[in-house]
């Protein structure tokens, strides 16, 4: 079994690198979640899911039932909000259907990635490091808001919801994905923000980076993580090949 890097509970420009600058400088790939990780991509999705909501006559919800279950996929949202308001779980096809469309057509509308992102992907590139996504967003989706925020130049690959079979947690996607990176999981690392990354990771045996500051709150989970809470504390000494 892969022994994952050490768990930190928090991380600065120098201790980071200090304790992990091996780990960092020998990933070959590295796989980012989207939303809450690598995209600020709250304000849309709830403004979205609240007009779904409106649209059959119910009231709007707060943030954190978005935030419980986002990374579930949209429909997993649309069934928590419906939880949340007791209302007739038989709406949620219609909401889901709904839900998709009107996100789907103003998912750039407010959506940015999250300070420290791009030079980060910078670093990586000019390292010669192979990157990819993979998010529970519907893949058309994801590299439709890649490629408006002019982040898809980084990717190789990306892998969505639909790409395959079964989405995250579940270890196929990730594992498809560095495969097309050609890279193996022990010389990977993924990053990601939530409980539904790390069990991610922990399927496929994969090294995790948790970004603590997305929507996932702290990593509660026995697969052990890096866990960082800015990018720029990444950036301190340069990955090398």
């Amino acid at each position: 079994m892969l022994n994952p890097p050490p768990r930190l509970r928090q991380s600065s420009p120098n201790i980071f690198f200090m304790m992990n600058e091996h780990f960092m400088n020998s990933r070959k790939a590295i796989v980012f979640d989207l939303d809450g990780t690598l995209v600020d991509t709250l304000p849309d999705l709830m403004g979205s899911l609240n007009k779904a909501l409106a649209e059959c006559g119910l009231p709007g919800v707060e943030a954190t039932v978005l935030l419980d279950s986002l990374h579930g996929g949209l429909g997993a949202t649309a069934g928590a909000a419906l939880r949340a308001l007791t209302a007739d779980m038989t709406l949620h096809p219609e909401l889901s259907k709904r839900y998709e469309q009107l996100y789907t057509d103003q998912l750039c509308e407010s959506s940015l990635p999250f300070s420290g992102v791009v030079d980060f992907l910078e670093m990586l590139k000019r390292a010669g490091v192979s990157m990819g996504v993979c998010t529970n967003k519907l893949e058309q989706q994801a590299k439709q808001l890649l490629t408006h925020l002019d982040l898809i130049q980084y990717f190789d690959a990306v892998v969505g919801a639909d790409t395959y079979p079964y989405s995250k947690p579940h270890p196929l996607p990730l594992l498809k994905l560095l495969e097309q990176l050609g890279a193996e999981p022990s010389a990977s690392a993924f990053v990601g923000d939530s409980v539904v990354d790390a069990h991610t990771a922990l399927n496929a045996q994969v090294p995790l980076l948790y970004y603590t500051q997305g929507y996932g709150g702290s990593c509660k989970t026995e697969w052990k993580a890096i866990e960082f809470d800015c990018y720029s504390s990444l950036l301190s000494h340069p990955a090398q090949t």
